[in-house]
């Protein structure tokens, strides 16, 4: 079972202290992934396994699961091996990526079912149901604009426009039952652009939980979590700081 990444180090005297994981915990979870073996575009980073823990502490048991842009599965696998979900299934558009991670699901042994599926975010309507999710989790491009990478696909995996952002929300929408919930990871600076588009796709944020590298320096990632046709209450989570 993982261990929550909030339960360590817990400040013991306020229950809003800033919560604080090493590096080295947030990449090495119970997989037992050597995730260094994969192509340099597919290993996940410390938002994959933020955004795992995010959504780990606040799901309830026994929902169903869909991660949009799962790469080479590391969120899905470690969401599927918690025990909090009875059924995942991970999409992403590039087939080396669902490749592996169906090759990953195959060694883990999982107990509970684990499908990736080869498909663009703008074609999920015609191939999948409506209203068929829980929950949906989604890691999406960060970088509409600037921070080129010289990996032309770890570029064409970390980058995208507004239209990429557009697709990647209103599938998750349209796969969400009724006040499912929406959990992303993103950077600040391109924060604005993703609730635009969730207000406007009927996507309420509910809670945003800042990750710090440390705690003088501002907030790199945003975790945040929405539900679909909630009501407007926003709760900002106490943060989370790198050691």
């Amino acid at each position: 079972m993982l261990t929550s990444l909030s339960t360590i180090k817990r400040g013991k005297k306020l229950k809003s202290a800033p919560l604080e994981v090493t590096e080295s915990l947030i990449m090495n979870h119970e997989l037992g992934i050597d995730w260094k073996t994969l192509p340099s575009y597919l290993r996940p980073t410390h938002a994959s396994f933020l955004l795992s823990d995010f959504v780990i502490r606040q799901v309830r048991h026994g929902s169903s699961c869909v991660e949009l842009g799962c790469g080479a599965g590391a969120v899905a696998l470690t969401l599927a091996r918690s025990g909090r979900f009875h059924h995942v299934v991970g999409i992403d558009r590039d087939h080396e990526a669902v490749s592996i991670a169906r090759e990953l699901y195959h060694k883990l042994k999982l107990e509970i079912i684990v499908e990736f599926l080869e498909m663009d975010m703008s074609d999920v309507r015609r191939s999948l149901s409506a209203e068929s999710f829980d929950v949906a989790v989604m890691n999406p491009p960060f970088h509409l604009k600037g921070q080129p990478s010289f990996d032309p696909k770890r570029n064409a995996v970390r980058s995208g426009d507004m239209k990429t952002v557009k697709n990647f929300i209103e599938a998750a929408v349209y796969l969400l039952k009724n006040r499912g919930e929406l959990y992303m990871v993103v950077k600040p600076s391109v924060a604005m652009e993703f609730v635009e588009i969730m207000l406007t796709k009927a996507a309420e944020p509910k809670s945003i939980q800042p990750v710090y590298g440390r705690g003088n320096r501002e907030a790199f990632l945003l975790l945040i979590k929405a539900i679909k046709n909630g009501g407007r209450e926003l709760h900002v989570l106490p943060p989370i700081i790198l050691s």
